[in-house]
């Protein structure tokens, strides 16, 4: 049974007894943000578990759906969910469909490695190096740093950012990527649960981004943001943890 199925039988169960279901699209690959156990078959992460909260405040029964960094931002202009969390970019691109929640943390871009080849990388042109293969996940800004960032390096685009990561330490069909340009709150956290992966100590994105839930901009979806905003507004110490939490 599909997550698509099983959160429109949620919405239909609930609007049928008089409740109201928040729709949830994320992709449940991007850890600290978002990640689908297998064995529970449930979303976890940081994003996750404050969508609950606020859904729960708000008494609105709640439901995901998985969709992919490819297809979230037509997923979601399709009306398939009603916001996408799980470590979403505020980008100017972006901001001309949708609009976003208050800004929730910020980062930079940086470059993943084995910490053991850390000593190979003092400078980007290290790094955009012929002999160096770069692995990014399909669809996100990861792809967009690397495909403008790149000029001489190898690229390796995959559908899925978790087997990008793990490409890292284990190879992918036994090709093995030296590099993921990811964010820095990512590398923290996969350095955290792996100590095997270090972030580069190579500075080549100068630029501040933000994350935050999206939303249609439209009148519902303007209402469920500033719904969200004022709520996530009252909850500081809630908001303390999301920023200092991987």
């Amino acid at each position: 049974m599909s997550l698509r199925f099983l959160a429109t039988i949620t919405s239909f169960f609930c609007i049928s007894f008089g409740y109201s279901t928040l729709i949830v699209g994320t992709t449940g690959d991007y850890a600290p943000f978002s990640s689908y156990n297998k064995q529970t078959k449930r979303f976890e992460g940081k994003d996750i578990d404050l969508i609950k909260e606020f859904a729960k405040a708000s008494d609105e029964h709640i439901a995901f759906i998985k969709t992919t960094w490819k297809t979230a931002s037509n997923d979601l202009k399709n009306h398939k969910f009603d916001v996408f969390v799980g470590g979403m970019t505020i980008t100017p691109e972006r901001k001309k469909d949708f609009i976003f929640s208050a800004q929730q943390s910020s980062f930079h871009k940086a470059a993943m490695t084995q910490c053991k080849s850390l000593s190979k990388y003092k400078s980007f042109e290290d790094i955009d190096n012929p002999q160096i293969l770069v692995i990014e996940n399909r669809g996100g800004t990861n792809e967009s740093i690397a495909l403008e960032k790149l000029k001489n390096a190898k690229l390796l685009i995959t559908n899925d950012n978790q087997q990008a990561i793990k490409s890292l330490t284990n190879g992918i069909d036994n090709i093995h990527p030296d590099i993921m340009f990811t964010d820095t709150a990512e590398i923290a956290y996969q350095h955290s649960i792996n100590p095997k992966l270090c972030e580069i100590p190579v500075n080549f994105d100068k630029n501040i981004s933000y994350k935050a839930f999206m939303f249609n901009n439209g009148k519902s979806g303007n209402e469920l943001k500033d719904a969200f905003n004022a709520w996530y507004k009252t909850k500081l110490t809630l908001s303390d943890q999301y920023q200092n939490t991987f």
